[in-house]
């Protein structure tokens, strides 16, 4: 099934998400505070303010959804939420991690919001979403661009990776590279160069 969002829905979508699956791990507060955070501030700034009605709302909740926990902060986790819980952790994901490469211009970054899911925690797959990719392409540079394609075509692949080592310094950091072309290049246009799995911006520490 394919359905088309706009970007500014993925947000409410989120959000929406986060606060189902904090309902059903018996994270309450955390729910609350997700689903009502533009209230709370609002309320914050004007210091009229409780957390009494929240907590009572928590007790309530925990005490009948929410028995077999055998402490007050205790919480489900992932593979435990049932009711779909799973497949909302899974969609919100993959939702994150997307909203969070496309504000950094294709780049990967610290914090969960870059993370993908680990491991199978549901029958239903994960969702995708059509044309993202956490590769990023990066053209090699004038000056070994012509040396790397004549290496690529000879096979020399390890030849390849020494010479841009040595001569391709601002090749940002990440977890797998591949050479090739950018996409829709079908033939030598200068275009040759790596793909880059998440790649780093070396001005934020990496």
């Amino acid at each position: 099934m394919t359905i088309t969002f706009d970007e500014r829905h993925l947000p409410v979508i989120n959000r929406a998400l986060e606060c189902y699956m904090r309902l059903r791990s018996g994270q309450i507060d955390m729910a609350l505070d997700e689903a009502y955070a533009d209230k709370q501030i609002k309320m914050i700034k004007n210091k009229t303010y409780s957390h009494t009605g929240d907590l009572l709302i928590f007790e309530a909740v925990r005490k009948y959804y929410f028995k077999d926990l055998d402490s007050p902060n205790a919480a489900w986790g992932v593979g435990q939420y049932g009711h779909g819980g799973e497949e909302a952790y899974m969609i919100s994901k993959t939702l994150r991690q997307y909203m969070a490469y496309e504000r950094n211009d294709g780049y990967s970054g610290t914090g969960r919001d870059f993370d993908t899911t680990w491991g199978s925690y549901s029958d239903v797959p994960n969702p995708v979403v059509e044309g993202f990719s956490t590769r990023k392409f990066f053209v090699a540079p004038p000056k070994i661009r012509k040396k790397l394609y004549s290496l690529f075509c000879e096979k020399k692949y390890q030849e390849c990776y020494d010479l841009i080592d040595k001569k391709w310094k601002t090749l940002p950091k990440g977890d797998k590279y591949e050479l090739g072309f950018v996409d829709g290049a079908l033939e030598w246009d200068g275009n040759i160069g790596v793909w880059v799995t998440a790649p780093r911006k070396k001005e934020e520490g990496w």
